[in-house]
């Protein structure tokens, strides 16, 4: 099997030269900036459309940025988001975390695959921190978390509030 040509700056100049003489001499004259642009300009090089770019983008797009972006295209539409927006506070004065907050935190969870430790790293305590996950499931009753952790999660919460 023969082997791929490459297309490099030789190539481009090259081709320019011998099919397209008039680019060429405008390249030449510093009409483009680049032999890139020239090659453009003749059709030897071609841009993927918007549709080929974002098939591209979406292909490396992780779940979160796919459910992201679909949320965006939705408000972009005038549509609303399927999640409505969120009531305010997730945590009370006293640090108790709501009810709300609680079942919406486990549900993003699980919409996106997150563990444990996921979350706390997003919210930036260390992940090995577990007073979020005593505040949510304590069978002995409400615990509190620290402020810095109830700012962490309002943050997260409003950052994932599409999802």
């Amino acid at each position: 099997m023969p082997k791929p040509q490459k297309r490099d700056r030789a190539y481009f100049e090259r081709r320019l030269r011998n099919e397209f003489p008039a680019i060429y001499a405008d390249f030449l004259a510093g009409k483009f900036g680049t032999i890139n642009a020239a090659a453009k300009a003749a059709g030897l090089i071609k841009s993927p459309s918007g549709l080929e770019a974002l098939q591209r983008a979406w292909k490396r797009a992780s779940p979160t940025e796919r459910k992201q972006f679909i949320a965006g295209l939705r408000s972009a539409a005038g549509k609303p988001s399927p999640v409505a927006a969120r009531p305010r506070p997730a945590v009370t004065p006293d640090r108790y975390v709501l009810d709300w907050a609680k079942k919406r935190i486990l549900e993003i969870m699980a919409k996106q695959g997150l563990s444990e430790t996921d979350v706390m790293r997003e919210l930036g305590p260390e992940p090995s921190n577990t007073s979020l996950w005593r505040a949510i499931g304590s069978k002995r009753g409400p615990t509190r978390i620290a402020p810095e952790l109830a700012r962490a999660l309002e943050k997260w919460l409003d950052k994932n509030r599409n999802v």
